[in-house]
């Protein structure tokens, strides 16, 4: 049995090799952003491993959709974005990063593979069956010799030859997925600048809303000097009133991302159960999951040359 640290490096070279493909599409990783503070998705979880009887408790009427979703996708509060996705998300969306011939070994007319090439192969094999090809969301492979010399042509006529006895259009053709993220007119910065406000709201969770306005910088126009109360009353109104919009924003946002639809600003569900942020939690949250990341980040590099 391959060992946890070998893994963990060899998901650490994929991840090199992978991640710039993944994140192309930035609403796959906000969608984790966004699931993350999202107040019924944390009740789903909580559910899930039996800290909250949902019997005792009302629940938002489409909550059986914010359920699914966590089934789906699972805990987001101690997993890094890469790993949510090769191990959950991938199959969820129906896409990966795209799979690719894979060289695991060459060898040189008439030599002899010495110990340490045949060391080599062993790695490769084990970086491409155990971790390049679950970040490429398993497809049906072939591990092949192909020689590089004699007749091209009849070398091509082999290797179409093993193809097409191995390839099964039917079978090996993606599916349905089971969830689609959407592409509107929302951009990505909107959403940057609502979990922006939203994080210096957790981090101010007793202050005016125009103080956490200033905090976050969404508005230099806006933005007041708070050792001066008696100055400035509409700046401070107007800035307020903004920091209220993105703070509706990310809630909207993450409370959609919970049922399984993202990005979305439109209206909830009427519905007085949904639940609100707690901002102290989510305070406590943030700084939870930096400090997990960072000493994640210290194990796997231990573990890479």
């Amino acid at each position: 049995m391959l060992k946890p640290e070998r893994l963990e490096k060899l998901l650490a070279i994929s991840r090199d090799r992978y991640q710039l493909q993944i994140t192309a599409d930035w609403r796959y990783e906000q969608f984790f952003n966004f699931l993350q503070i999202s107040p019924s998705y944390r009740l789903a979880h909580e559910i899930a491993i039996g800290s909250v009887d949902k019997t005792t408790i009302e629940l938002p009427l489409d909550f059986k959709a914010v359920e699914a979703c966590y089934q789906a996708f699972g805990n987001v509060w101690q997993i890094s974005f890469w790993r949510w996705w090769i191990t959950k998300a991938q199959y969820q969306f129906g896409t990966s990063a795209i799979p690719k011939v894979h060289q695991i070994a060459r060898v040189e007319v008439g030599n002899e593979p010495t110990e340490e090439e045949l060391g080599k192969v062993h790695e490769e094999v084990d970086q491409y069956l155990l971790a390049d090809r679950l970040v490429e969301a398993k497809p049906a492979s072939l591990i092949l010799a192909v020689p590089l010399h004699g007749d091209r042509k009849h070398i091509l006529k082999q290797f179409t030859e093993f193809l097409d006895k191995a390839y099964d259009p039917k079978q090996h053709q993606r599916g349905i997925a089971a969830y689609q993220v959407t592409r509107n007119k929302i951009r990505l910065q909107t959403l940057k600048d609502a979990m922006r406000v939203l994080r210096a709201r957790a981090a101010l969770p007793n202050k005016k809303l125009f103080e956490v306005g200033n905090k976050s910088k969404i508005s230099a126009a806006y933005e007041t000097d708070e050792s001066r109360p008696e100055f400035d009353y509409d700046r401070k109104r107007l800035m307020e009133i903004l920091t209220s919009r993105y703070l509706q924003r990310a809630y909207l946002v993450a409370e959609h991302a919970a049922r399984g639809i993202f990005p979305c600003l439109d209206s909830l569900l009427d519905d007085h159960a949904n639940p609100a942020f707690d901002y102290h939690q989510l305070q406590q949250q943030f700084k939870d999951y930096i400090k997990w990341l960072e000493s994640e980040l210290k194990r796997v590099e231990a573990l890479v040359p």
